[in-house]
């Protein structure tokens, strides 16, 4: 399985969500080194060139002792990528959750590949949905097609979704903090990190 955080410059939001959900991946054992576990990418929206991590959030994901080798991958190595550079506008929408961080940017890749739309979702939306599934039993009523692992929980909550999203209230964008205040920084980060709690949640 794929997970692919896509914001809208790849440099904030979505880089900060990969490092951050790999690492609490990492510490429930779950990893992608045989390919058959959960692979965690970003991507952005804009044609930038690559561009490293904002310096804002290097120091965030340091002082939370995040990034020393996350994956064994240094954040500090990142390079924005944009999304029309990777295969994932061409997806047919299996095996792959992108998670995203405003509603505008689930239209725009939907514009693109109609085919994802099962599988992309704002970030915490799909984290209200995690909890959700976890509450109503979804894991521990046999629902979980296939293996019970952490890949099959998650998908399990995307095919669920649409019986979940109408006892939720409507999710929240996590609004864009690149060259804001340091506050709107930490309210990014907190609440990027609260939707990773929440996803890992639903883990075996």
């Amino acid at each position: 399985m794929h997970i692919l955080m896509v914001c809208s410059g790849n440099v904030c939001r979505s880089p900060m969500a990969e490092y951050m959900l790999r690492d609490a991946l990492l510490r429930h054992g779950v990893s992608d080194i045989d390919g058959d576990g959960i692979a965690v990418s970003s991507a952005g929206l804009l044609r930038l060139d690559p561009r490293p991590m904002d310096d804002v959030c290097l120091r965030m994901l340091a002082d939370e002792s995040r990034i020393d080798g996350v994956g064994g991958v240094d954040p500090a190595m990142h390079r924005s990528t944009p999304i029309y550079d990777t295969p994932y506008m061409r997806s047919t929408g299996t095996n792959i959750l992108v998670l995203c961080f405003e509603r505008d940017h689930i239209d725009e890749i939907l514009l693109a590949n109609p085919a994802l739309v099962r599988s992309t979702f704002l970030m915490t939306e799909f984290a209200e949905l995690c909890t959700a599934a976890r509450r109503r039993g979804d894991f521990d009523s046999g629902d979980v097609s296939g293996p019970d692992d952490a890949a099959s929980r998650l998908l399990t909550v995307m095919r669920n979704a649409p019986f979940l999203r109408p006892g939720l209230p409507p999710a929240a964008d996590i609004p864009d903090p690149f060259h804001r205040s340091l506050n709107d920084y930490r309210n990014a980060y907190d609440a990027i990190r609260d939707c990773v709690d929440d996803i890992v949640g639903v883990l075996p």
